[in-house]
């Protein structure tokens, strides 16, 4: 399967760590884009079809796990993976285990994201 067919949407408030995250999947194939906030990932997933999101919890806006929320009645099917460079909440983590989602904490393993990447995608 050709990456380009995947859309990846990056949500982070570190603008560098996004940008250099974007450049490493763009890099790999995948069509990419960043949201540095909430509030602008879930106006692009109502306007734009995305396969997965790599979703920081600590937003300046809104916490990701209300993203998160949000992003699942948009589109239902995105594949998400969750990272922070914080410990996780209780709360959240009650959640992501809930989910099953994929989580990394910062600094993780690129290798390991893009092979969570490419199991989420098929």
């Amino acid at each position: 399967m050709e990456n380009n067919n995947i859309r990846v949407l990056v949500v982070d408030d570190d603008l560098i760590f996004g940008k250099n995250f974007v450049t490493i999947l763009r890099d790999k194939g995948y069509s990419v884009e960043l949201a540095g906030t909430g509030n602008k990932a879930i106006g692009m997933l109502s306007a734009e079809h995305f396969d997965i999101i790599l979703l920081d919890i600590k937003l300046p806006d809104i916490n990701g796990i209300e993203v998160f929320k949000k992003i699942k009645d948009i589109q239902p099917k995105i594949g998400v993976i969750v990272m922070s460079a914080y410990p996780f909440e209780e709360t959240v983590m009650c959640t992501i285990q809930k989910e099953s989602l994929v989580y990394f904490c910062k600094p993780f393993d690129i290798n390991a994201v893009l092979d969570a990447i490419k199991k989420i995608s098929g």
